[in-house]
C-alpha cells in the first residue's frame, strides 16, 4: 500500500471520476450551472420588470407618455422560473445517479485492490474497521463531486457570467468587483479549508473509532451482561462520544467563521455595487430598471457564495475516507509487480499450536503435477482450517515452512503466491448488493452468458431467472434473501469464475443435500483439472466420483 497525503488521495479519486465518465460529469455541471443562472436571471429580470412597471405607472400618473412591453419580460420571468425548476430537478436526479455509478465503480476498484492484498495484512484490521471502510467511508466519496467540486465550480462560472454582463455597462466596476471577490474568497477559503481538513479528519477518525468500539461492545454484550461489567465497559464509549461532540463544535465554529467572513465580503461588495450603480444612474449611464437588475442579480450570486462553507464542511471527512480507501485500492498494482509460477508446493508443519497431531510427527503436504489433489479429513477442531491458513502463507514461519518448486517461499513473493490461491472458507461472504455484483466481485466485467453458465454449474440458474430483476436483483443486507445452501453455492460460483493455480475448499458443500452435493461435485471436477486442490472435509465421501484420485490425510491421528 502506498502512503499518500489527503490532497493526493483526493486527486487520486477525482482523476478516476474524471476518467470514467467525463461526459456525465460535464452534463451534470451544465445542469447545475443552468439552475444557478436561472435563479439569478429570475431575480434580476423580476427586479427590472417591477422597477420598469413602477416607473411606467409613475409616468402615467404624471401625464407623460410611456411605452412598456410587458409580454417579453413577463415571458422571460415565466421561462426562468420554469427552467430553474426543471434544471434543478434534472440536476438532482442526474448528478446523484452519476455519483452512485461512480461509487459503484470505486467499489469495484477497491475490491480489486483488496483481492490482491495479502490475507495476513487484511486480517490485521478488525471486522468493524473493514465495515467502516467499506460502508460509511466509501459513501463519503460522493461528497467529492457533489460538494467539493461542483458548488465552487458553478459559483465561479456564475460569477463570471454576472460580471461579464455587468462589464457591458460598467467594465471597470465589473473587473474590480470580480477580482476582489475572487481574491478574498480564495484567501479566506484557503485558511478555512486548512483548519477544516484538520478538524474534519480528526472528526472522521473519531467517528471510525467510535463505530469500531460500539460494534465490538455489541458483539461482546452477552459476556458483559454475565460478568455484570456493562457499565464499566461503556465508559470508553462515553468518552469517545464526548470527544466526538467537541470536534463537531470546533468544526462548526470554523464553518461559522468562514460564513461570517463571506457575509462581510458580500456586504462590502454589495455596498460598492449599490453605490456604483446609483452613481451610474445619476450620471445616466444606467437606467433605473437596469440598476435594480444588477443589484438583485448580485443577491442571487451571493446565495451561491453563502452555501460554500456548508459544502466544504465535508472536506476533512471526505479527505480522510479518500486517503484510507485509496491506499487499499492501490494494493493491486504493487502486488502484481512480481509474478510467481510454481509446479509443486510443499508444506511442512512442526509442532503447530492449533494442530495437535503435528506435535510428535511433522505433517508434510506435497502437491505435484502427478499428485495435485489432496483430501484432508478430520473432526471439528482437528486443525483443518489452520492447515489452510498455513498453505496460504499466513502462519508463523517457525511452525510452518512453504516450498515452491523445491525452493523456500521468499518473503517478497508471498503476495504474488497468495494471488494465485482461491480459498472457499466455511463462512459465506455475501454482500449487500446485487447477484451480479456478488458474482464478479473484484473481477473485470463479465458477460451475462458467463455468469449464467456459472450459475447453471451450481444449479442456481433456475432460481436466478425467477428473480424480479434477474442478475441485477438485490440480495439484501449480508445476503439475507438467500438460504444457507444458496449462499454456499453462490460463494462457490464466485470462486469458480476466477482462474487460480491453487484451490482450497473448506467444507464446500455445507448446508447442501447429499444428492445436490454430488451433482455439483460432478460439475466441479472438470474445472479442478490442471489445478492444485486441497479439499477439507469431516470425512471422506465415498460416493463422490474420482475421489480415489485424492491423496488422503487424516488429522487427529497420533
Amino acid at each position: 500500500m502506498r502512503n499518500m497525503n489527503s490532497k493526493t488521495a483526493l486527486q487520486f479519486w477525482l482523476q478516476i471520476f474524471l476518467k470514467t465518465k467525463p461526459q456525465r460529469l460535464l452534463i451534470g455541471a451544465l445542469l447545475a450551472l443552468a439552475t444557478a443562472l436561472s435563479g439569478m436571471a429570475l431575480l434580476a429580470l423580476s427586479g427590472w420588470f417591477i422597477t420598469a412597471t413602477a416607473l411606467a405607472g409613475t409616468a402615467l400618473l404624471l401625464g407623460a407618455v410611456f411605452m412598456l412591453d410587458i409580454y417579453v419580460p413577463g415571458g422571460g420571468i415565466r421561462f426562468f422560473a420554469l427552467s430553474r425548476t426543471v434544471s434543478r430537478y434534472a440536476e438532482r436526479l442526474y448528478n446523484h445517479d452519476t455519483v452512485l455509478q461512480q461509487i459503484a465503480q470505486s467499489r469495484v476498484l477497491l475490491f480489486q485492490g483488496l483481492q490482491q492484498l495479502p490475507r495476513s495484512s487484511s486480517k490485521q484490521l478488525a471486522d468493524a474497521d473493514w465495515l467502516s471502510r467499506l460502508t460509511a467511508e466509501l459513501d463519503s466519496l460522493d461528497n467529492l463531486y457533489l460538494r467539493l467540486v461542483l458548488p465552487p465550480l458553478v459559483t465561479l462560472l456564475a460569477a463570471l457570467v454576472f460580471f461579464a454582463v455587468l462589464a457591458l455597462w460598467l467594465p471597470l466596476l465589473a473587473f474590480g468587483g470580480f477580482s476582489l471577490l475572487l481574491l478574498l474568497t480564495l484567501l479566506s477559503g484557503q485558511r478555512f479549508c486548512q483548519k477544516n481538513l484538520r478538524y474534519g479528519s480528526q472528526l472522521a477518525a473519531q467517528a471510525t473509532l467510535s463505530r469500531i468500539a460500539l460494534v465490538e461492545h455489541i458483539e461482546g454484550i452477552a459476556e458483559l451482561l454475565v460478568s455484570q461489567s456493562v457499565a464499566r465497559q461503556q465508559q470508553p464509549l462515553w468518552q469517545l462520544t464526548e470527544q466526538h461532540f467537541q470536534l463537531e463544535n470546533q468544526l462548526a465554529k470554523q464553518q461559522a467563521r468562514w460564513q461570517l467572513v463571506l457575509n462581510l465580503l458580500q456586504s462590502v461588495i454589495f455596498v460598492v455595487l449599490l453605490s456604483a450603480v446609483l452613481a451610474a444612474f445619476m450620471a445616466q449611464l444606467l437606467s433605473g430598471p437596469i440598476a435594480v437588475m444588477f443589484v438583485l442579480g448580485w443577491l442571487g450570486l451571493a446565495e451561491l457564495l453563502s452555501s460554500l462553507p456548508t459544502q466544504f464542511a465535508h472536506l476533512g471527512k471526505t479527505a480522510y475516507a479518500a486517503k484510507r480507501l485509496a491506499s487499499l485500492s492501490q494494493a493491486a498494482p504493487k502486488a502484481a509487480n512480481t509474478v510467481v509460477t510454481f509446479d509443486s508446493i510443499k508444506l511442512i508443519l512442526q509442532a503447530h499450536p492449533q494442530i495437535s497431531s503435528s506435535a510428535q510427527t511433522p505433517i508434510a503436504l506435497h502437491f505435484t503435477q502427478q499428485q495435485p489433489w489432496l483430501l484432508v479429513c478430520g473432526s471439528s477442531g482437528s486443525g483443518k482450517s489452520s492447515l489452510a491458513k498455513a498453505l496460504l502463507a499466513e502462519d508463523d514461519p517457525t511452525v510452518s515452512q512453504l516450498w515452491l518448486n523445491q525452493q523456500p517461499l521468499a518473503s517478497d513473493a508471498i503476495a504474488s503466491y497468495q494471488q494465485q490461491i482461491a480459498y472457499l472458507s466455511q463462512q459465506n461472504s455475501i454482500f449487500a448488493d446485487t447477484l451480479r455484483y456478488n458474482l464478479q466481485l473484484g473481477l473485470p466485467t463479465l458477460s451475462d452468458a458467463q455468469l449464467w453458465q456459472q450459475l447453471a454449474l451450481v444449479e442456481l440458474e433456475q432460481w436466478a431467472r425467477a428473480l424480479p430483476q434477474g442478475l441485477d436483483t438485490w440480495l439484501g443486507d449480508a445476503g439475507q434473501n438467500l438460504s444457507g445452501g444458496q449462499a454456499r453455492r453462490l460463494s462457490l460460483a464466485r470462486l469458480m469464475l476466477r482462474n487460480p493455480t491453487m484451490v482450497i475448499l473448506d467444507e464446500p458443500f455445507n448446508g447442501l443435500e447429499a444428492e445436490l452435493s454430488e451433482r455439483i461435485w460432478h460439475a466441479l471436477l472438470p474445472w479442478l483439472e490442471g489445478r492444485f486442490v486441497l479439499l477439507l472435509l469431516h470425512h471422506k465421501p465415498l460416493h463422490f466420483a474420482q475421489i480415489e484420485r485424492f491423496n488422503t490425510l487424516h488429522l487427529g491421528d497420533s
